[in-house]
C-alpha cells in the first residue's frame, strides 16, 4: 500500500514534525507514496466546452466547437491524505480470490486509512493485463473490486482517485475506429467516468508511438506538418477530446493528468529541465506535457518526483521548482508524487528514513509546491 500526502502551500513548519511520525508509522505498515499540490482552492468551478477534434494538415491548432456547456463543479481538496493502492499488493493478491475474501481485504485497508487520519484512496486500476472495473473496451477480473473500494470508502467518508490507462485499458475496439484519433479510447474513458462517478480519475498511459498504424494515418491526415509533430498534435487532441467527454458525463469528477518528471532536458529544448534522463514525453512519448498544462487541458496534474533530493541525475527539487513554475503560471492545481519504495534501500539519498520528510520540507520553499 501505498501512502499519498497533500499540503496547503501556506503550511506551518510544525507539521514537518508531524510528517516524520507519519512517514515511520507508513513505512513500517506499507509501501509508500507522497503527493504534495500547489493550490490552496478546495472548489474549482469552471466552464466545460464539449469538443469534436478536427486536426488539421497544416499544424494549426483545431478549432473546438462548443456544444452542451455547464459548470463544472469539482472538489479538489487544499489537504489530500491518501494512501495509494496497488491491486497485487493491497486486495487482488489471487486473480482466484472470491468476492468475499477481496472484499475483506477492502476493508482492512479501509479501515487502516481511516485509522490512521487520511482521507482519500488512490486506486491503480490495472492487474498484470487487466483492470479491476468492468469494462466493455478491455478485459477485466470477475469480481469488480473498483465498485467495491468505491462503496466501502463512501461509507467510512474517504475520497476516491483512480488511475485510468488511455491506451492499454483500450483492449477491444471497432474496426472502423482504428483511424488517426482512435474515438473508442474517447468513448472507454467517458464510460468509465459515467459508470463510477469518482472524485477524480488521473490518467496515464497517453503517449503516442511510431509504429505503421500511426504512420499510415499520418500519410493520409498529416499532410506536411512532419510525422513527430503530428503524433504530438494527437496526443494533445486526445487528451483534450477525452477529458471534454469525460466532463460531459459527470461535472463532478475531477480529470487529471500523470506526468513523467521531465518534460524535455535543456539539450532538447532550450525551455526544458536541466536533468539528465533517458527518457522526456516531448521526445520519446510525444506528449507536448508542458504545453497540456499552460492551455489547462486538465483539471489537475500529479507529477512523479521519484529521485532523491541529492540525486544527481534528477534531484527532487529541481525538478518540482520547474513544474511548479509551470503550474502557477496556468494556476493549475499540483501535486508532487514522491517515491516511497525506495525508503531505508542503498538507492542513491534513500539511506534515511528521513528523506520523504526532507522531500516535503524542501518543496514548502518552492514556488508553486
Amino acid at each position: 500500500m501505498s501512502f499519498i500526502k497533500s499540503l496547503k502551500k501556506n503550511i506551518k513548519f510544525i507539521l514537518v514534525g508531524l510528517m516524520i511520525l507519519l512517514s515511520l508509522t507508513v513505512i513500517v505498515l506499507c509501501t509508500v507514496y507522497a503527493v504534495s499540490r500547489n493550490n490552496d482552492t478546495a472548489k474549482v468551478n469552471a466552464i466545460n466546452n464539449s469538443s469534436v477534434v478536427e486536426i488539421q494538415s497544416n499544424g494549426e491548432e483545431p478549432q473546438i466547437p462548443v456544444e452542451d456547456v455547464k459548470p463544472l463543479n469539482l472538489n479538489l481538496p487544499s489537504d489530500l491524505r491518501a494512501f495509494y493502492l496497488s491491486p497485487k499488493t493491497d486486495f487482488y493478491n489471487n486473480v482466484n480470490d472470491s468476492e468475499q475474501v477481496i472484499s475483506n481485504k477492502i476493508k482492512s485497508v479501509v479501515d487502516k486509512t481511516k485509522a490512521l487520519g487520511f482521507n482519500s484512496l488512490v486506486v491503480d486500476t490495472k492487474l498484470d493485463n487487466t483492470f479491476i472495473y468492468d469494462s466493455d473496451y478491455a478485459d477485466h477480473t470477475k469480481v469488480d473490486a473498483l465498485k467495491m473500494i468505491q462503496e466501502q470508502a463512501q461509507d467510512a467518508g474517504l475520497s476516491v482517485y483512480a488511475v485510468y490507462y488511455v491506451n492499454s485499458a483500450l483492449q477491444k475496439e471497432s474496426s472502423d475506429t482504428k483511424t488517426y484519433l482512435n474515438f473508442d479510447k474517447i468513448n472507454a474513458l467517458s464510460d468509465f467516468v459515467k459508470n463510477y462517478n469518482l472524485d477524480g480519475v488521473l490518467l496515464d498511459d497517453y503517449y503516442s508511438q511510431k509504429n505503421a498504424d500511426t504512420y499510415s494515418g499520418y500519410m493520409t491526415f498529416g499532410g506536411n506538418i512532419g510525422y513527430e509533430q503530428w503524433l504530438t498534435q494527437n496526443t494533445s487532441y486526445l487528451i483534450s477530446s477525452a477529458i471534454n467527454a469525460a466532463h460531459d458525463v459527470s461535472n463532478t469528477t475531477a480529470v487529471g493528468l500523470l506526468l513523467d518528471p521531465v518534460w524535455a532536458t535543456k539539450t532538447q529544448n532550450k525551455n526544458g529541465i536541466d536533468v539528465k534522463s533517458n527518457f522526456s514525453a516531448l521526445k520519446n512519448g510525444f506528449a507536448d506535457t508542458k504545453q497540456m498544462l499552460e492551455k489547462k487541458l486538465a483539471d489537475f496534474v500529479a507529477v512523479k518526483s521519484l529521485f532523491a533530493i541529492d540525486d544527481p541525475s534528477q534531484p527532487f527539487e529541481k525538478v518540482v521548482k520547474w513544474w511548479g513554475a509551470v503550474s502557477s503560471k496556468s494556476q493549475t492545481p499540483l501535486y508532487v508524487v514522491h517515491d516511497g519504495t525506495k525508503v531505508c534501500t542503498a538507492n542513491k539519498g534513500w539511506a534515511g528514513y528521513d528523506q520523504l520528510t526532507r522531500q516535503v520540507a524542501s518543496g514548502l520553499k518552492t514556488k508553486g509546491y
